[in-house]
């Protein structure tokens, strides 16, 4: 077949009625503070932004207590659909939907996602979008190292998480590395294990759009995730379960160390201690931007009681936010302070 025949099979692969096709609104184009987005604005931002958005508003009325959402900034869909198309990458999307052996042949695969990875990050900016995003950037955020998160429409879901499928880039410092961080962001919606996830789980890669979300970087003394459930007992609905490591949460959400695993039971108020972090480094900023690795003590434990209660009872109202669903959170402490950095719907294996 030639460029034009697989485009064409591409275009009508993309069209297919029995993928599932997340909504994503594109004309939307407004860079938009999560203080003033909504559940409901999912569409322009991705989930993971859009809950962030209903969790300050829930803080501000007083439904949870106790906790702080850091302040972000959210570029919507509709950014990367028109640098995709600037960049005449369009073309090249829609020819490996259509390519039989990219379909079939999982090295090969491999291959060209990784090649549509870098035309990406090499991709030209739009010189007004990036005055836009750094102006706004300095107004909002300050000068501070920020995260530069994905939020697309294919993640958070009630049917599926996608948790640490798109890419993450940790204490972004300067005008330049943002930029960058967010071309990072774009293509890693072609990261190998993303494709592959949405494939089995058949969701259409031709409609899957990324939002980026610039937050304020916190330096973490502890983090890592909580369920509001008891995820090895199905019959206990009255304990939440929390994981921990000091420092930085990327090891604890990425599955490469044994963390703090504790129950908070929740008629008792009692800490059930499951497995103890043994590792002796933490992940923390590095004051010229990224992260570094330093060496810990390992004799005490990663989070107080008095933590874990009041995260605890935190996580349950946030449940109540998102209408009782339980929910998988990502949060991070510096001394006493408890900050919540995502919420998805808890899916049960």
């Amino acid at each position: 077949a030639d460029q034009s025949e697989t485009q064409d099979y591409g275009r009508r692969l993309a069209r297919r009625s029995d993928l599932l096709t997340p909504e994503a609104d594109l004309d939307f184009m407004e860079l938009t503070p999560l203080d003033k987005q909504r559940r409901k604005d999912s569409i322009r931002f991705g989930a993971k932004s859009a809950n962030l958005g209903e969790m300050i508003h829930a803080v501000r009325s007083g439904r949870v207590r106790g906790i702080t959402v850091p302040p972000g900034l959210t570029i919507p869909f509709g950014h990367y659909q028109k640098f995709i198309e600037e960049n005449g990458l369009d073309r090249t999307i829609t020819e490996l939907s259509g390519n039989d052996r990219f379909n079939h042949d999982p090295a090969y695969r491999k291959q060209r996602l990784a090649r549509l990875r870098e035309m990406i990050q090499k991709g030209r900016l739009n010189p007004d979008f990036e005055k836009e995003v750094l102006s706004r950037r300095h107004k909002l955020l300050g000068d501070k190292g920020v995260f530069v998160r994905s939020s697309t429409n294919s993640e958070d879901l009630p049917y599926f998480s996608g948790a640490g499928l798109y890419t993450s880039v940790p204490n972004v410092i300067g005008d330049d590395a943002l930029l960058d961080a967010i071309r990072t962001v774009w293509a890693s919606i072609w990261n190998y294990e993303a494709w592959e996830a949405r494939e089995s789980f058949g969701i259409n890669h031709s409609a899957v759009y990324p939002a980026v979300l610039i937050q304020v970087g916190m330096n973490a003394e502890a983090a890592g995730v909580l369920i509001t459930t008891n995820p090895f007992d199905k019959k206990d609905r009255n304990s939440v379960y929390i994981n921990a490591k000091r420092g930085l949460g990327m090891r604890v959400v990425e599955g490469r160390r044994v963390p703090e695993q504790l129950l908070f039971k929740l008629r008792t108020g009692a800490v059930q201690s499951l497995t103890r972090s043994g590792d002796d480094t933490m992940l923390t900023f590095d004051e010229n931007g990224g992260v570094r690795s330093v060496s810990i003590d390992t004799e005490r434990a990663v989070l107080k009681d008095s933590i874990v209660q009041k995260l605890s009872r935190a996580a349950l109202a946030i449940r109540s936010v998102f209408a009782g669903i339980n929910q998988d959170i990502e949060w991070l402490t510096i001394g006493d302070k408890i900050y919540i950095v995502q919420s998805r719907p808890y899916i049960e294996k």
